[in-house]
């Protein structure tokens, strides 16, 4: 298991947020990315193979009260679980950037080269 501490802006304040990954098998990364000082938070597992399609399911929590979980298939090459796990990191973010954005929020995720490759890194 990884951690990144990661800056995030919301609404025009900058923010310190958590991501942890899990490497939980060679077809399966675990995400979460959890906000230090505001109620927001967005755990992800993506499931794949060289074969098939790669299967999301996020679950985005906005506030203390609400959760909202998102689905999505992905092809192979667009999200490879196996060879690219990076993609599935700023998937992640990127959802967590939609998701924020439809709950009437600017969020913006702050990705270093040192982010990326972290997640590689993972046995």
């Amino acid at each position: 298991m990884t951690r990144l501490e990661i800056a995030v802006v919301l609404d025009g304040h900058e923010h310190t947020a958590t991501t942890t990954i899990a490497h939980t098998s060679p077809h399966t990364v675990a995400l979460e990315t959890v906000l230090a000082d505001a109620p927001i938070e967005l755990h992800s597992t993506y499931l794949g193979h060289p074969r098939q399609s790669t299967h999301a399911t996020h679950l985005y929590l906005p506030d203390e009260t609400s959760a909202r979980t998102i689905t999505a298939v992905h092809r192979h090459d667009e999200i490879p679980v196996c060879a690219a796990r990076q993609r599935c990191l700023l998937d992640h973010y990127g959802v967590l950037v939609d998701q924020a954005r439809t709950a009437g929020a600017e969020l913006r995720v702050l990705v270093h080269d040192e982010n990326l490759a972290a997640i590689d890194t993972l046995t």
